[in-house]
């Protein structure tokens, strides 16, 4: 389906084409979610690997707040995806492992270079980067019939990489997601009628990214705060009152049916993890995971593939390890996983019901070849 754009009314005063850019802290509504959290099942909290980031993570939000978040250096935030930095240097690899998008960003260095008639050792303009892969990802949306240009990244968090591109900003890391999403069509099918869940969702990127093509669709987010704090804040910031926040959600529940109630529809309903037991009856189109299931335990990843199971998605798209993302031998007060969670732990929890329709390495332009993304459908 050929999304559409952002409407002229919704330009006139989208945020995107504006320098108000900041997104507003809340610290009674992060007290609120921490404080709710404590009193969570365990199931449904932070597993070791987020329990240890989340030491200097509150400290953090507590003593610079959100002001400049996209742009911050050394930050925690950078974890989940959170900032937008310049690309200083190309990526450094060894032996035979692969970068996508190396030998591409090589001929560009030399052709820069080239055209400058200059010879220096280092690494090309950092906005030439940016502008390289939006048109290596804008040729990808064309060859589905999607127009990029209809979801842009937004100027909120004050980004250090931006690339202003016919009036409209966009991000390496931006990109990075924009190109996730692309990859899984026509395998995933997208649209302007249907209910999209995502667990751990980060700052939000696939979710801004969606919304903005498919002005109509209903997002079921869920995550642990702190994340869920930094992510409420900015998609609140661009999607104004299309989001449903915390406080809003906590008073939402789909009927005995499962149905989502009507003043729900075609928003954004941010919820915690612990809330989504309670929408398990909800038919959903599509439940998307985006690395966060590596971070997690297998008796945590099984509990709530369970959950997703009841909820009857057509697709189930999961970007992971293969491996796992374990650190190692397991030492009290350390991060990492205790247990790493291995590919074949979700095609084993899925399949009863869901049959693995796709697999393929995901295309994170400069990064290391090493996510693998997965889509399943529905027996």
């Amino acid at each position: 389906m050929i999304a559409m754009c952002l409407s002229e009314s919704d330009k006139s005063k989208g945020d995107y084409l504006k320098h108000n850019n900041q997104v507003h802290d809340n610290e009674k509504l992060l007290d609120k979610m921490m404080e709710d959290l404590q009193g969570a099942d365990e199931l449904y909290r932070p597993t070791n690997y987020w329990s240890f980031y989340q030491k200097f993570f509150l400290p953090e939000l507590k003593r610079k707040g959100l002001k400049d978040f996209r742009r911050r250096k050394s930050s925690i935030l950078t974890s989940f995806g959170a900032t937008d930095l310049f690309l200083y240097a190309l990526p450094k690899y060894e032996g035979k492992q692969y970068i996508p998008g190396i030998n591409r960003m090589l001929r560009l260095c030399t052709h820069i270079l080239n055209k400058m008639r200059i010879k220096l050792s280092i690494s090309p303009p950092v906005t030439e980067i940016t502008s390289y892969f939006f048109e290596y990802v804008k040729k990808k949306f064309e060859n589905k019939s999607l127009n990029i240009f209809c979801c842009p990244t937004s100027w909120y968090g004050n980004p250090e990489d931006i690339k202003v591109i016919e009036k409209t900003p966009w991000s390496l890391t931006h990109l990075r997601a924009a190109s996730v999403f692309r990859d899984t069509i026509p395998d995933i099918i997208f649209s302007n009628s249907m209910v999209f869940c995502e667990l751990g969702s980060g700052l939000g990127r696939n979710i801004e990214i969606l919304a903005k093509l498919y002005e109509r669709a209903t997002f079921l987010m869920f995550d642990i705060p702190p994340q869920l704090y930094v992510s409420t804040q900015y998609l609140s910031a661009v999607f104004k009152d299309r989001v449903l926040g915390y406080e809003a959600s906590s008073s939402i529940f789909p009927d005995k049916n499962g149905n989502i109630p009507d003043c729900a529809k075609g928003k954004i309903i941010v919820m915690p993890t612990w809330s989504m037991p309670g929408w398990c009856n909800t038919k959903i189109d599509i439940f998307w995971n985006s690395a966060s299931f590596s971070e997690m335990e297998p008796h945590v990843v099984k509990n709530y593939l369970d959950l997703v199971k009841k909820m009857r998605p057509d697709f189930i798209y999961i970007n992971a390890l293969p491996e796992g993302n374990y650190w190692g031998e397991w030492k009290p007060g350390l991060g990492g996983t205790k247990e790493a969670v291995l590919e074949k732990y979700y095609l084993g929890f899925l399949e009863d019901k869901y049959s693995l329709l796709k697999k393929y390495y995901t295309d994170n332009l400069l990064r290391e070849n090493k996510y693998m993304s997965y889509i399943l459908s529905n027996r």
